[in-house]
């Protein structure tokens, strides 16, 4: 059930995010810089976090979404950027 929960609760956080983001203009991930990211709201972040994790996920063949890893990886990325805002902020998936 706790888990149903955050899903639907990350899809409703997502789907506020969308018609935002369906004005603006295409976004080349990898060019985000970290920045950039910590600038940005709550929905955006995690929607930027999500898009990280499902990248991750790609390489991995991973279609599971845990909630203790998306903490992690949340963290992780608060922690790279804050020491490297002028990196691309995808480039904490390599670290």
């Amino acid at each position: 059930m706790k888990k149903l929960f955050f899903a639907l609760l990350c899809a409703g956080l997502m789907s506020m995010a969308l018609p935002a983001a369906s004005q603006a203009e295409d976004l080349d991930m990898g060019k985000i810089k970290c920045e950039e990211l910590m600038k940005m709201g709550d929905q955006e972040k995690i929607l930027m976090i999500f898009w990280f994790d499902g990248y991750l996920s790609q390489k991995k063949n991973d279609t599971q979404v845990d909630e203790e890893w998306i903490k992690k990886l949340s963290q992780h990325v608060a922690e790279f950027c804050a020491k490297n805002p002028s990196a691309a902020a995808i480039q904490s998936l390599s670290n």
